[in-house]
């Protein structure tokens, strides 16, 4: 560790432009990587920008997200977290416990908040309609120097007539290159931190290089990042059968239901400071982010309470950037949801390819957002011979296995669209929904037929529909009552009547 640091010290403070480093696989242990990255910070320039490859990993058969704690300890550090990109890499396969990994991620951190230097333009792919339709409308919704870059990377090759026929993968090098474009300009310094790195570039005399060396322990107590609390779990038998239902209240006390009832939770709770769901007792609206998180940690609570020893729990989350800095949801609920005595088993990426680029211009566009899995118990219901999951996606027209990254289209005109109903001349609205391909695939993973599924934040009903439809008893929490209007007008509209629906609505 001394020598690294030697090394660095021997470097120009505030010389450095871009600084470009990986964490291997098989590094253990993060303090030491504090240290240089603490070290990095005094080499860039006030405009200079830091670039992170990393990896989850696996330990006794839970899944360590190494990106998501590195990003809060980086931002500890005094870096402004800027994205976390996802790159299609197929070369750490089993970086997952039930699926097929095919991520990496790349962290974009920068100095100053503001002040850095970040240009799209370099980067931009061409548009795929420019030459097949380009005028009126389409015309004024894209930049004619290419597409917006998004934080999800992966080429794409058309056919000259507006429809995409291949996707490609980008090797290390094609990474590297749009980095070094979009951050640095002509005499700019860059500085790569791993020696694996010489293996691919041709460098001259702006290009350093610096070959870590750690010597990392194997397995100590530093992987065990979030220490659980015992929360006994009372068995109960259930004497009655609990019917389809949903909830008008808050799902922080969901008295309503025997424990060990549930096999499969899965919701999108809310975003914290983003929509008014209209309602005076909401959580994360106009309230502070502690607050926000520990009303959510309730929540979290009575599910672990409520679901069997072998059920599980799917959280749809995305990141957001406020005031300039990226607040990464799913390190919260991980920290927090794991000391209720869950385990982290995978994070499925869904990739968005049409979505809203939500960064501003001195960023990549948003493109994906995070399926978090949590078990209660090591032994966990996981229907890994489900077939119906393998879709053509990307490069792998079979598919085989389940991978970790679903690719779910959503047309222009709904991209954060609401769903709507008129109800004694009032229109009732609700916005955020995520698609019913989603939760079909996490039912069936799952959950078999006469299954409960909870949904403590049933929205407009998404969830509730999609497990009526596929044979599966549900219940959701819902402190709207207006939204329940929506919910009863889709599981008639939208499903077959096969849990009694009458007998509810």
């Amino acid at each position: 560790m001394n020598d690294n640091l030697s090394i660095l010290g021997e470097i120009e403070q505030n010389s450095i432009q871009t600084i470009i480093t990986q964490i291997e696989n098989s590094y253990k242990s993060l303090p030491p990587l504090l240290k240089i990255y603490s070290k990095c910070k005094d080499l860039l320039k006030e405009q200079g920008t830091l670039w992170i490859f990393t990896n989850n990993i696996i330990n006794n058969s839970k899944l360590i997200p190494i990106p998501f704690i590195l990003c809060n300890n980086l931002k500890e550090l005094g870096y402004v977290l800027k994205n976390l990109i996802v790159y299609y890499n197929l070369n750490y396969k089993n970086n997952s416990v039930n699926f097929e990994n095919r991520y990496s991620h790349i962290i974009f951190l920068t100095k100053q908040k503001d002040n850095y230097k970040f240009n799209k333009d370099p980067i931009r792919e061409k548009h795929i309609w420019k030459n097949v339709e380009w005028s009126g409308g389409r015309k004024s919704r894209y930049n004619e120097k290419g597409k917006d870059p998004s934080n999800f990377w992966l080429k794409t090759k058309d056919n000259g007539k507006g429809k995409i026929i291949e996707y490609l993968i980008l090797k290390k090098s094609e990474a590297i290159d749009r980095i070094i474009k979009a951050t640095t300009s002509k005499d700019d310094k860059i500085l790569f931190l791993h020696d694996k790195f010489n293996k691919i570039n041709n460098f001259n005399e702006n290009f350093l290089s610096v070959e870590l060396k750690f010597n990392f322990l194997e397995q100590k107590d530093e992987l065990n990042l979030v220490k659980s609390i015992d929360y006994k779990n009372h068995a109960l038998l259930i004497k009655n059968h609990l019917k389809s239902n949903i909830f008008i209240k808050s799902s922080e006390n969901m008295n309503d239901l025997p424990d060990n009832t549930i096999q499969s939770v899965i919701t999108s709770p809310p975003y914290w400071g983003l929509r008014d769901y209209d309602h005076s007792n909401q959580i994360g609206y106009n309230s502070p982010y502690i607050e926000y998180l520990n009303r959510l940690n309730k929540v979290w609570k009575e599910c672990y309470r409520v679901l069997k020893n072998n059920g599980t729990l799917w959280i749809n989350i995305n990141k957001r950037v406020k005031e300039g800095n990226m607040i990464l949801f799913p390190y919260n609920f991980y920290t927090t949801i794991e000391k209720i005595g869950f385990s982290l088993l995978d994070i499925i990426i869904w990739h968005k390819p049409i979505a809203v680029s939500a960064y501003g211009e001195k960023n990549l566009g948003d493109r994906y957002e995070f399926i978090l899995l949590f078990s209660k118990t090591s032994d966990y219901k996981f229907n890994k011979e489900i077939k119906l999951l393998h879709t053509p996606d990307y490069i792998h027209l079979n598919n085989e296995d389940l991978p970790n990254i679903w690719r779910m289209f959503r047309k222009i005109g709904n991209i954060g669209r609401e769903v709507s109903l008129m109800i004694k001349n009032k229109k009732i609205r609700h916005t955020a929904i995520y698609p019913k391909e989603l939760v079909r695939r996490i039912i069936l993973l799952s959950t078999n037929k006469g299954d409960y599924i909870l949904d403590p934040f049933a929205g407009s009903g998404t969830t509730l529909v999609v497990a009526n439809k596929l044979f599966r008893n549900w219940i959701g929490y819902e402190i709207n009552p207006n939204y329940v209007e929506i919910m009863k007008y889709r599981l008639k509209a939208e499903g077959k009547k096969v849990m009694k629906l009458d007998e509810f609505l």
